[in-house]
């Protein structure tokens, strides 16, 4: 894709990303993704990859499901993503994910419940938590602003996964991200984002935002991810 051919552009001129393209190309496929964070031994939601939407009847079994989720591989903002009982899809239905899915790889998940109460969103800056939020994403339930929530009041189950996850990136990597967000549903975690993510600073008081962004700018000034 053309971002793909961006980053080879940038590193053939030795340009450098703040979070590497290295990084940034693992973290844009969520299968590698995924695969990756599964041999860190981190708990993340039970996935399958197919390119055969003919499969999600057996894949349901395989997850012990009856509710999937289907996403590209690589996707942003929750696009053509799906929450689908394998049970009830007619065949219209079955030939439109057809068409969309055409020569695309795709992720399959079993739906968590514990989504519609929102999923923590831990944003880190240079290694270290900043601010969180709980975001309440639209594709599956009502669509509702994040709240934040003060860092002495995340879980500390929440904390210690998404510091987990952090250091164990880190040493996979060899550099730590300057920025990363990790959303967490139910003690497992559904997604590193570090490729583009939104770091909620819209949501969290002015104080902080401005502590955070500060923060960010010297990272990005000196051009070091420590």
């Amino acid at each position: 894709c053309e971002f793909l051919s961006w980053m080879e552009m940038l590193d053939t001129k030795r340009i450098p990303l703040i979070n590497n393209t290295n990084m940034v190309r693992w973290n844009i496929q969520k299968d590698r993704q995924l695969e990756t964070l599964r041999l860190l031994k981190l708990p993340t939601i039970p996935y399958a990859v197919s390119d055969n939407i003919k499969n999600l009847g057996s894949m349901a079994k395989q997850l012990g499901t009856t509710k999937l989720v289907i996403k590209p591989v690589v996707s942003a903002s929750g696009n053509d993503t799906y929450m689908i009982d394998p049970l009830s899809i007619t065949s219209e239905q079955s030939q439109n994910l057809q068409n969309i899915f055409k020569e695309r790889k795709f992720i399959i998940q079993p739906f968590i419940d514990g989504i519609k109460n929102g999923e923590y969103a831990l944003v880190y800056i240079g290694g270290t938590l900043s601010h969180a939020v709980i975001r309440f994403p639209g594709v599956f339930a009502e669509k509702k602003t994040a709240v934040y929530i003060p860092n002495s009041e995340i879980p500390a189950e929440i904390v210690k996964l998404a510091d987990l996850t952090s250091q164990r990136i880190t040493q996979c990597f060899g550099t730590c991200p300057a920025y990363a967000r990790y959303d967490i549903v139910e003690n497992m975690i559904m997604e590193v984002e570090l490729a583009e993510p939104d770091l909620m600073t819209r949501n969290i008081p002015q104080e902080l935002k401005a502590t955070a962004l500060k923060k960010l700018a010297v990272l990005i000034a000196k051009g070091e991810n420590k």
